[in-house]
């Protein structure tokens, strides 16, 4: 019995794992750059897309802005690639807007330590994601910066498989106990 309670545990844990964040996938972004403050958009025309596997705005989709960067939303990510050595002006504001138009909001944003260039600060504004790469200077490489959205929140609520592992346990446990006090009975008689 107890054995068939383990393998039942084992099979439902197999089957109930918690899904992966989510964060953007599937949501509609929108790209832009943003010179010499983060108000004024530049002059480079974009397209909103869906965010899915793959580069939504490959090299070249910025040929005002500069031609030589390519740009990745990924789930919790934003990847800025430059392919040659970039000096960004030295204004208020040069660098990317990213605005979520259907999904989730972004709610926090930083620089992962391990970009080749960084940008001299990251924010979120009303849901929209900026970096600021005024004054900074590359040779190449790429810049990532983490987000979290709101789909990203863990619930309060323990996940369906959780509660089946849990009353599978105490149902383990009562069978356990239930059957060493008959084990107890069983030996008391024999005396």
């Amino acid at each position: 019995m107890l054995k068939n309670l383990l393998i039942l545990g084992a099979g439902i844990s197999m089957f109930t794992a918690p899904a992966a964040a989510q964060g953007l996938m599937g949501a509609t972004v929108d790209l832009t750059t943003r010179y010499p403050n983060a108000t004024a958009v530049y002059s480079d025309p974009f397209t909103s897309v869906v965010v899915s596997d793959g580069v939504e705005y490959p090299l070249g989709s910025f040929p005002t802005y500069n031609p030589n960067f390519s740009v990745d939303v990924a789930a919790n990510s934003l990847t800025i690639t430059n392919l040659v050595g970039t000096n960004f002006g030295d204004t208020a504001f040069n660098g990317f807007a990213l605005s979520v138009l259907s999904g989730p909001s972004i709610l926090s944003a930083s620089v992962n330590p391990s970009s080749a260039f960084s940008p001299i600060n990251v924010f979120v504004q009303n849901g929209t994601l900026f970096a600021n790469f005024a004054g900074v200077s590359t040779t190449g490489g790429s810049s990532v910066i983490n987000f979290t959205t709101s789909r990203d929140v863990a619930a309060a609520v323990p996940e369906p498989g959780t509660w089946a592992m849990m009353l599978l346990g105490f149902g383990a446990i009562g069978a356990s106990m239930r059957r060493r006090r008959q084990m107890g009975a069983a030996i008391a008689q024999l005396a």
